[in-house]
Parts: structure tokens; C-alpha cells; sequence
């Protein structure tokens, strides 16, 4: 009975692809909501993290249910390290050019600028921010590389592929 309702569920998701994206989208934006207006826990940990991780157990069980691999929706490991050492080459640029600019800004207003590597987390009350050493900073690391898999997985993976089946490009 149970291979009857995964082969029912793979037949829905495929007549209502559409649907399937957006209800998954759905959850998932319910989740992050809850987590961020509800428990704040960005203000807790530095960083919003639970509803990154179960959006994407949400993503890998959908694809389970529909019979379908994590490869399907995009996340593979086909050029991994040129992936990694171009992500690694344009965020360094891009960081590089925002402290540049920010140092000209203070210089420019008459201020000592200083370069210091301290993760903080964001947070509408300043005294709640945390900062943090190096565990700290990989904490952060891990949780926006969770959240990109989830949105990566969600967007382009799921949501993008099974509107394709229905819409033109």
C-alpha cells in the first residue's frame, strides 16, 4: 500500500506541478515567519537557521515521496571545486569592494578607519547583537550554506523545473 501512495503522490506532483511548488513554497515561507517573527530566533543564535534546515529536509522529502533524486533539481557535484573557487573569488571581490568603499566614506568624513574581522549577528536591538570569535563565524558560514541549498533547491530546484512542465518558458 505504501509503494501505491508514493506512486500516487509522484502522479499528483506530476499533473499539478504548479501547485506542488507553490504549496511547498508556502510551507516553507510559513516556517520562516514563525521562526523569525515569532520565536526571533535570529536574535538568539545570530542566525536563522531552523527553518533554512527543515525547508530543505521539506525539499529532500518531497523529492523522496515523488520518487525523484537530489540531482533532478539541480544539486549535484559536477564541477564542484570550480564552483567553490569562483563563489570564493567573486565574494572576496565583492566583500573587497564594499570595505573599500566604506573605508573612503570614513576617511572622507574625517574618521580613523579600521580593518576588524568580528562576525555579528543582525539584530533590530544593538545590545542583543551578538558577536562572536571563530566558531562564531563558521556557525554563520554553515547557516547561509544551508539556506543556500534550501533556496537553490526550492527556486531553481523545485519550483522553476515543475513550472517549466506547465508554463513556456
Amino acid at each position: 500500500m505504501r509503494v501505491k501512495q508514493k506512486d500516487s503522490f509522484r502522479n499528483f506532483s506530476l499533473k499539478h506541478p504548479v501547485q506542488i511548488g507553490i504549496i511547498l513554497f508556502s510551507i516553507i515561507l510559513v516556517l520562516r515567519i514563525i521562526e523569525m517573527f515569532y520565536f526571533r530566533l535570529d536574535e538568539v543564535w545570530g542566525e536563522v537557521f531552523v527553518s533554512k534546515l527543515l525547508g530543505f529536509l521539506i525539499i529532500i522529502g518531497y523529492l523522496w515521496l515523488a520518487k525523484r533524486k537530489i540531482r533532478d533539481i539541480g544539486l549535484h557535484s559536477d564541477n564542484f571545486l570550480q564552483s567553490i573557487s569562483i563563489v570564493i573569488v567573486v565574494m572576496t571581490i565583492t566583500l573587497a569592494f564594499g570595505y573599500f568603499a566604506e573605508w573612503i566614506y570614513l576617511a572622507r568624513r574625517g574618521l580613523q578607519p579600521s580593518f576588524i574581522i568580528a562576525p555579528i549577528s543582525n539584530s533590530l536591538d544593538s545590545e542583543l547583537a551578538i558577536q562572536g570569535g571563530f566558531l562564531f563565524g563558521l556557525w554563520l558560514i554553515f547557516g547561509n550554506l544551508m539556506n543556500s541549498l534550501m533556496e537553490e533547491g526550492l527556486f531553481r530546484g523545485v519550483m522553476i523545473t515543475h513550472f517549466r512542465v506547465r508554463l513556456s518558458f
